[in-house]
């Protein structure tokens, strides 16, 4: 959960902007993922991915709301 504690503790709007790019990249690669497991009938790796990007799109809200 450390994604959303930095998110938390920071204030600076340049920061937040960073921390946001970074956070859409780390979605980005979580929901290709799932594309490529639901493919590959991967159920488990499918749902990983899926709970990752749900904390991932938190993640942003958190971000968008601060800014």
């Amino acid at each position: 959960m450390e994604i959303r504690e930095t998110i938390e503790e920071s204030a600076d709007p340049q920061a937040l902007k960073h921390i946001k790019a970074q956070v859409q990249e780390k979605y980005e690669e979580r929901a290709r993922a799932f594309a490529l497991a639901f493919e590959n009938r991967n159920a488990e790796e499918a749902l990983s991915s899926i709970q990752k990007m749900a904390y991932y799109k938190r993640a942003i809200e958190e971000i968008v709301k601060k800014q």
